[in-house]
Parts: structure tokens; C-alpha cells; sequence
């Protein structure tokens, strides 16, 4: 009679490499998913954290009420992504929305940013409406004549950092609080409409509808770089702004 046959030296029996190789799939997918339910809820703590920490923040400054559709502030990606913000002020404030921002996203460069830089690779502001509101406290100019002088300023601002010949003194120009700004790879705008509202005079309420769609820049790699966008969008809202009585009604839809 032949002998049962003994396993060799050194190697398990195949039932126990089995037991072993399916005990090693338990564990280490175990792991995984341990691992992908701790990230998950650590980011949707943080962004849970981030979205009430804004919403006081908001409230304290003057606005009465903040609705943010969703805000992913990345973890895992170098990016912040805020959907469908409204911002609607204090009724000493006229009450009235402010903002109405259907999207923000930002996607910036993390290895920039460790080293006090300011790097976006891509920015994308789908603005649906903003209004700026006078008549609260008595000022020396109207948010209208603020608007009107902003070319000029932004004109004496390049004039300024073109005649700065010594690098250091240019870098620090660039500086935007504690980081040095580096440009924006990707930049998409768009804008509907801005409102200039006069709580003292509601009938002097202008409008200005700015019909920029998906308009998009490349390679801004300066602060310099970035002035003419700001110019044309004041241009284009102290210029087209309208008085309300003037606008066109929408028309209504056909049945």
C-alpha cells in the first residue's frame, strides 16, 4: 500500500495556503476600506467645518443670511470647489442679495504653496450677479464712482511696478498677504450682471448686464498680467449700467 503523502518540508499543506491567501484578501481590503472611510470623513468633516466657519464669518460682517449649495475643499487635490452661494445683507442693508455665485473653483499648486508662492493652475467664476449697495453711511464717493475710478487706479498701479528696476522691490509688489503670487495658468469667466442699488434713492438703481460667457485667458503669469481684465470688467459695468425703468422686460414664454 502506498503511504498518504506528507507535505515537504517548509511548505503548507494547499487547504492552509488557501486559508492564508483569503485571510491575507480579508485583511489587507480591510484596510482599504478602513482607509477610505477615514479620508472620506475626515473631508467631509473639514469641509462641514470650513463651510460653517465661512457662513459666521459671512454673518458677522454684515450679511444677514448665507446659502452655500456645497463646498469641497480638496484633501487628497490641491483645489476648492463652492457651489451656488447667496449672499443676502442685513435688513439696515436694504435686505437685498448681493451675490448670487453659481460656481468657484480654484485649483492651485501645492508644492508652490510650500514655499510661501501663490500658483493657480486653474480658476473658473461663474458670477451670476453682484450688487453694490449705497446709502447705508454718508461716503465721499458712490459705489458707482468707485467703479469709475478703478481704471485710473489700476493704470497708476502698472505705471508704478514698471518703473521698479530692482527684482526685489518687484517681488515684493507681487506679494498678496504673506504669499507671493505666481500667476494663473487657466482663467474662465463668467459674468452676468451687476446692480448698483441706492437705499436712500431706490429709484436710481442701475444695472449693468456684462454677458460674459466661458470667456478664457492662458499663462497670466504677474499681478500686471491680470490688470486689463480687471479694467474692461469695470469699463464694461460703469458704462452699460442702466437704469432699471430702461430695461427691457424678458419676454414670456410661448405657450
Amino acid at each position: 500500500m502506498n503511504s498518504p503523502e506528507t507535505p515537504t518540508s517548509g511548505n503548507p499543506p494547499p487547504r492552509r495556503r488557501s486559508f492564508l491567501r483569503w485571510f491575507l484578501i480579508v485583511v489587507v481590503g480591510g484596510i482599504v476600506l478602513f482607509t477610505v472611510l477615514l479620508v472620506g470623513g475626515i473631508a467631509f468633516g473639514v469641509d462641514w467645518f470650513l463651510k460653517k466657519t465661512i457662513t459666521e464669518q459671512l454673518q458677522q460682517s454684515g450679511v444677514a443670511e448665507v446659502e452655500i449649495g456645497s463646498l469641497d475643499f480638496g484633501i487628497l487635490r490641491p483645489r476648492i470647489h463652492i457651489k451656488d452661494v447667496k449672499l443676502f445683507s442685513e435688513p439696515r442693508l436694504g435686505g437685498v442679495q448681493v451675490l448670487d455665485l453659481p460656481e468657484l473653483f480654484i485649483e492651485y499648486d501645492r508644492s508652490a504653496l510650500q514655499k510661501s508662492e501663490l500658483r493657480l493652475k486653474q480658476v473658473r467664476i461663474d458670477l451670476k450677479e453682484l450688487a453694490l449697495v449705497d446709502g447705508v453711511e454718508q461716503k465721499p464717493v458712490t459705489m458707482m464712482q468707485m467703479v469709475q475710478l478703478f481704471p485710473m487706479q489700476m493704470s497708476e498701479y502698472t505705471n508704478r511696478l514698471s518703473s521698479l528696476t530692482n527684482q526685489v522691490d518687484f517681488e515684493r509688489a507681487q506679494r498678496l498677504g504673506k504669499l507671493t503670487f505666481r500667476g494663473v495658468e487657466q482663467l474662465e469667466l463668467t459674468l452676468g450682471k451687476v446692480r448698483f442699488i441706492d437705499l436712500k434713492d431706490p429709484s436710481a438703481e442701475r444695472v449693468a448686464t456684462l454677458s460674459i460667457h466661458r470667456r478664457k485667458w492662458s499663462n497670466l503669469n504677474s499681478l500686471p498680467e491680470l490688470v486689463p481684465i480687471g479694467v474692461d470688467l469695470a469699463v464694461r459695468a460703469a458704462v452699460g449700467a442702466q437704469p432699471v425703468s430702461t430695461q427691457k422686460p424678458a419676454k414670456a414664454a410661448s405657450k
